[in-house]
């Protein structure tokens, strides 16, 4: 089943299906809500994830996969030339559309693709970790929580991160 969002109200989806949402998209960031741009996104729900994509940039990606718990796991986190607020924004739909208010850990593969070899992979890694922390905090507030820890680690040629909240 799918639903449709229409001037700023959601129904939520049931079940498998896509949700489209269009309107202004605000940053959870008080300081950021005044530049908010209207954004597109697209969150599609099947058996193995939650993809929210933006249909103006087919580089912003977000996938969290099932089976979902305590713990979450988002296997791709790409903004492409969207903002970081959008990002957050976007990972936030994922969790809304999987039905999760806060969980207890969020785990992201692959923060910076381009692998360790690339000349721009320690630029790009520190831009990911930030993606990574502004959203692990955008989750956080919404909830009232707040994020306890933000670790990463090396997996292979990779680096996966790890966000840890604390209790409302």
């Amino acid at each position: 089943m799918s639903a449709v969002a229409r001037a700023g109200t959601v129904r939520p989806a049931v079940g498998i299906g896509t949700v489209r949402m269009a309107g202004n998209i605000i940053s959870l960031d008080r300081a950021r809500q005044d530049r908010a741009a209207t954004l597109s996104h697209a969150v599609s729900v099947d058996e193995f994830a939650i993809k929210v994509a933006c249909a103006r940039d087919p580089m912003f990606w977000v996938r969290v996969k099932r089976p979902l718990g305590g713990d979450v796991h988002v296997t791709d986190f790409q903004r492409g030339a969207q903002s970081r607020a959008a990002l957050a924004d976007g990972l936030i739909a994922a969790l809304q559309a999987a039905g999760i208010a806060l969980p207890r850990r969020l785990r992201f593969s692959d923060i910076a693709p381009m692998g360790a070899s690339d000349p721009r992979f320690h630029g790009r890694l520190a831009e990911a970790i930030e993606d990574v922390r502004i959203a692990a905090d955008a989750v956080a507030r919404r909830h009232g929580a707040a994020l306890r820890g933000l670790d990463t680690r090396p997996r292979g040629g990779k680096v996966d991160a790890e966000a840890l909240f604390a209790a409302h």
